[in-house]
């Protein structure tokens, strides 16, 4: 300034408040950054020359204290990997990343780090080539960069195979040196990166049968005692693979006789994914030469063997035979996986069936438990944004099993206009005969996970006096005028009501009845008896007095049915009690003044 500067002066809080800086035409101003958030701020300049004339400049200044967020989808901890894998995750920060770096690094030895530059623009997913590596447990470390320096890190372990170790094929069951009778399966597993769709099964150096391969690499061949002679064979499985190679597994013996104890299951092989609660089932048996009648003593003999060799109990293991629990039936079986119970992953099943001479028969299966569904994360766009002509979308998904499809829907209109809104989700129709009337329908809400229920209605009351000889109280010409209801025509009423016990079935009788409960609850009642029949004249009674009665009303709600429904999902039924007060300068007793009722309906819950 032609009149030099005085002092300068610096404001980050847009302009409350000036701090003096150091120095005049040139000046410094340290500024602790922590003490402001994340984001664009502004910086705004005060200067005061000799004269104390003010002058005035401004900028921007991009706060950034905070690391980038990283976090990897794949792979994952301890996952084996031979070739290649793909790595895959998603990064983000308060103002921008500005590196995203892999590194590869043997967790013992002495080679050195390989780099690999990763995309830094939200969601990266990239190949990445092991082929130079040896065998060998690695360490993946991720480092995210943003321009302010700031670093975070994330880290796996992965276990690098050789080619011949992630190309395999084995045979799972039957094991080695096991004795077999009757009927059996093959079963086994191909892992391979070029999906197989067949394998070729040899049986003692000749092949045998061809078998498929399922997309999670299983294969399952059932035998036949036609096929199979007695004694000791040797199975072998060979698969081709796209490239040309072929895959061997090793030789599987096995010892064989058609007679004998045998177990076959109808609905669970190994491999497969288990959800819900599946019903496993199956047939035993054991095969005996019919004898001819006419030699009595061989005929009594064979009983005797056919006695012997009746089955007497079917059970299994899942934890490899210490102990085991009981299936229904034996010929055929069923029993019932109760996988709420067990972790999700690998279940090993052992089966065992008891026959009448103490011998049994043993088969085994391995399945997957998947009760989790994939995690999925949306990272952009942000909720609410604004765009135009094109949209970008991306995120991750995840499952510990693979996924085998993601799917994208763009719908018009707000979300919350495609699920039920909160406030009808307990909402349910409700019916009843008797009571205090002859029949009322409405439409409730119930709230707190269905421990309180509010309800209006509309219907009729009696026309006459209800007794055994007329329970719904009709009105005959007959009838008496003394027998005739001083509460008839179409009313309305609410009601109220608070559960006060609750009983589920399964707790007495297990899972499988899950679908049905009963409980008890007491509330109140609020009728209008319009008096008339003709619905138009409803709120003009014929007095001109409008009658109300309130009671006092229990409900047991003896059978209750939750379906896994969308809509429509429970069906209730109900007895229904109640104590009405009818309020008036007649009544002399108690019997006037209160009258109990019974009465029976059905609710429907809709949402």
């Amino acid at each position: 300034d032609a009149n030099n500067v005085k002092e300068v002066w610096v404001s980050f809080d847009n302009g409350n408040t000036y701090n003096l800086a150091v120095g005049t035409t040139s000046w410094t101003y340290q500024l602790d950054s922590k003490i402001l958030a994340d984001g664009v701020h502004s910086v705004y300049l005060k200067m005061v020359d000799g004269y104390d004339t003010p002058g005035f400049s401004a900028g921007l200044i991009s706060v950034d204290n905070t690391a980038p967020a990283v976090d990897l989808d794949t792979p994952w901890d301890g996952a084996e990997f031979a070739g290649k894998f793909t790595i895959g995750g998603r990064t983000s920060d308060a103002i921008i990343v500005d590196t995203l770096v892999l590194d590869i690094s043997p967790i013992a030895g002495k080679a050195s780090p390989i780099s690999v530059a990763l995309p830094t623009t939200g969601v990266f997913s990239r190949v990445v080539d092991l082929s130079a590596l040896d065998t060998g447990w690695y360490n993946l470390k991720i480092t995210a960069t943003d321009r302010a320096k700031n670093q975070s890190y994330v880290s796996r372990n992965i276990v690098v195979l050789s080619s011949q170790k992630a190309e395999t094929v084995e045979i799972l069951f039957p094991v080695h040196g096991e004795k077999l009778f009757g009927k059996f399966s093959l079963e086994g597993r191909v892992v391979s990166a070029s999906n197989p769709k067949k394998a070729l099964v040899y049986l003692d150096d000749q092949p045998s049968a061809t078998v498929d391969i399922s997309k999670e690499g299983y294969f399952v061949l059932p035998v036949s005692p036609e096929a199979t002679e007695e004694g000791t064979h040797v199975f072998r499985v060979e698969v081709q693979s796209d490239t040309g190679g072929k895959l061997v597994s090793q030789n599987r013996t096995v010892l064989y006789s058609p007679q004998g104890p045998w177990m076959e299951l109808d609905t669970l092989k190994t491999g497969d994914f288990i959800i819900g609660r599946p019903y496993v089932t199956g047939k035993v048996g054991w095969e005996t030469p019919v004898v001819d009648r006419s030699d009595k003593g061989a005929y009594a003999e064979y009983q005797k063997i056919v006695l012997g060799r009746k089955a007497q109990k079917v059970e299994f293991s899942r934890d490899n035979g210490l102990t085991f629990e009981s299936a229904k039936g034996t010929n055929p079986f069923k029993f019932r996986l109760e996988t709420q119970e067990y972790p999700n992953g690998e279940l090993r099943l052992l089966l065992r069936v008891t026959f009448a001479n103490g011998e049994v028969a043993i088969r085994k299966r391995i399945v997957v438990i998947d009760t989790k569904p994939p995690l999925v994360t949306i990272i952009k766009p942000a909720e609410n944004g604004r765009f135009n002509q094109s949209l970008s979308i991306g995120g991750t998904a995840s499952d510990l099993n693979g996924l085998s499809a993601v799917s994208l829907v763009v719908r018009s209109g707000d979300k919350a206009s495609y699920e039920v809104p909160g406030f009808i989700q307990g909402s349910y129709f409700d019916a009843h005969l008797l009571g205090a009337t002859q029949f009322e329908t409405g439409l409730g809400l119930s709230f707190f996970e269905d421990k309180v229920k509010l309800q209006v209605e509309a219907g009729r009351g009696f026309e006459a006096q209800p007794s055994w000889t007329n329970l719904f109280g009709l009105k005959t010409d007959a009838t008496p005028p003394g027998e005739i209801s001083r509460f008839g025509g179409y009313v309305l009423g609410a009601k109220l009501l608070a559960s006060i016990a609750y009983l589920p079935f399964s707790y007495y009788f297990g899972p499988d009845w899950d679908f049905f409960s009963m409980s008890f609850a007491l509330g109140a009642t609020f009728t209008y008896f319009s008096q008339s029949s003709d619905i138009a004249m409803i709120f003009t009674p014929p007095n001109g007095k409008y009658m109300i009665l309130s009671a006092v009303t229990g409900q047991w709600e003896f059978a209750k049915f939750t379906l896994d429904l969308p809509v429509f999902k429970s069906y209730a039924l109900y007895l229904e009690g109640g104590m009405v007060f009818i309020p008036s300068e007649a009544s002399t007793t108690l019997s006037e003044f209160i009258r109990p009722n019974l009465g029976f309906g059905l609710r429907i819950g809709i949402f």
